[in-house]
């Protein structure tokens, strides 16, 4: 995948793309996360600079795929997955900051999931200045290979170079993590809620 580049900013994968089983049910399966909606602890302070902010974008922390048709009952669920955390760090030079990121996708596979082939999970990671504009988004597809298990997860390691002057730090820049949503899957976001699919 092309690497996205702005006057601004860039975001590209990590040669690394670290694979992990997460335990204890995927949170039970995102209820009582506590990092749903926004990540945890931002990336430490370095050298009296501040890291970029991070968190998750509201509605898009869930995502839920339905087999083709008009059905959208639990047992018209292909997988359903949510931003559980997302964690990193940043280093300065003289030409900016670069954050060094993981990002924690738990998924279940759902009644209508068939065959073995892996559960493609469309995200995007974005960067807003200190104005809220949007400088610089990038999709990324996360592959979630369930085997003979009907839970799985991945952890996506991710790096951004946000160019600053000489001196300045990042606080007030913010990166943001969200499933890629259609309209139909953003309303069926809003209309469970935290309640999952019924």
């Amino acid at each position: 995948m092309a690497n996205l580049m702005t006057t601004a900013s860039y975001i590209t994968p990590r040669t690394t793309l670290q694979k992990v089983i997460l335990l204890g049910g995927c949170c039970a399966l995102f209820a009582g996360c506590s990092t749903l909606g926004l990540s945890g602890p931002p990336p430490k302070t370095v050298a009296g600079r501040a890291c970029p902010k991070v968190g998750f974008v509201p509605d898009a922390t869930q995502i839920t795929q339905f087999r083709d048709g008009p059905g959208r009952d639990l047992t018209d669920i292909v997988a359903r997955a949510g931003l559980l955390d997302f964690r990193g760090q940043c280093d300065y030079d003289d030409e900016g900051v670069t954050v060094s990121f993981n990002l924690f996708i738990g998924a279940e596979r759902g009644p209508a999931f068939k065959g073995t082939e892996p559960a493609h999970l469309p995200y995007f990671v974005a960067i807003t200045a200190p104005d809220g504009e949007i400088v610089a988004k990038q999709e990324f597809s996360a592959a979630i290979d369930f085997k003979d298990a009907a839970r799985g997860g991945t952890a996506e390691s991710l790096e951004q170079r946000i160019p600053l002057p000489k001196g300045k730090d990042a606080r007030a820049y913010t990166v943001m993590a969200g499933f890629q949503l259609s309209r139909d899957q953003l309303a069926y976001n809003r209309l469970v809620g935290d309640k999952g699919p019924k």
